[in-house]
């Protein structure tokens, strides 16, 4: 045989076998290592989207998420002399995306000022995917005479993926009791629609007049809801509202335990 043939067709040889090893040994490397990620080792490898965040890890980058939205200003309400609570409604529209343990401020100021607060409530909630909460805080006291007003803001949050079957709470019966010379209440049902009992319900009120301002806010607490079964829930105030609520939301928010609870 030609040694040059025979060096062309060991050359040949060699490089098929090398092509073959590359086309079987990189998907191999990839679906089975490269794709693969470390979610906690400070790193962007696999197919991650961000440092330990996006593609299989758990955690969701923060370009990936949709911003939370508050429906309106946080309000503050005077319930009595010196007495207030402070609410807030928000939206999460993000549709897989939730939030275990999520740190907020309501902040309270004099007039408008931004200095030297009058008072700070910090708390953690939790927040559930695709869904529409309130948060709520008070009563507290405050010494200051003179105009006040509330500011909200969220700590750092970490959005995790989360597609679990949320439990289904409907209100109705919706009843409000008004009268200038008695305490407003306000009777409500829950019911469980789940086919699993729930609890550690944490349900907020919301009263707004004509101009859409909240005029009064009230929270309760439910421990526990079998399924299919409804529950009464009663919010009182110690006065009439400022102004004639119109429109009357009670937003069930169901929380992972009773930790939450302040």
């Amino acid at each position: 045989m030609n040694p040059w043939s025979a060096r062309r067709r060991a050359l040949i040889f060699v490089l098929t076998f090398f092509v073959l090893i590359a086309a079987v040994g990189y998907p191999v490397y990839y679906f089975y290592f490269r794709s693969v990620p470390d979610c906690m080792n400070g790193k962007q490898d696999g197919d991650e989207t961000g440092v330990d965040c996006g593609g299989g890890c758990q955690l969701i980058c923060k370009p990936e998420v949709l911003p939370l939205i508050t429906q309106g200003d946080a309000r503050l309400l005077k319930i009595a002399t010196s007495t207030y609570e402070a609410v807030v409604l928000v939206q999460n529209p993000n549709i897989s995306g939730t939030v275990v343990r999520a740190p907020y401020t309501f902040t309270v100021y004099s007039g408008t000022s931004n200095t030297a607060p009058l008072k700070v409530i910090r708390g953690e909630t939790y927040i559930a995917r695709n869904s529409t909460f309130a948060l709520f805080a008070g009563p507290f006291t405050l010494n200051d005479s003179g105009s006040v007003r509330v500011a909200f803001d969220w700590g750092a949050l970490k959005w995790e993926k989360n597609k679990d079957v949320l439990p289904i709470v409907s209100v109705s019966n919706l009843n409000l009791i008004t009268a200038s010379t008695s305490a407003p209440r306000l009777e409500a049902s829950l019911t469980n629609k789940s086919l699993v009992d729930t609890g550690d319900i944490e349900v907020i009120a919301l009263l707004s007049d004509a101009s859409g301002n909240i005029v009064g806010a009230g929270k309760t607490f439910i421990d526990s809801l079998q399924a299919s079964v409804t529950a009464p829930v009663v919010f009182s105030w110690p006065s009439p509202f400022a102004s004639e609520p119109t429109t009357i939301r009670v937003i069930p928010h169901i929380l992972p335990d009773k930790s939450y609870i302040k």
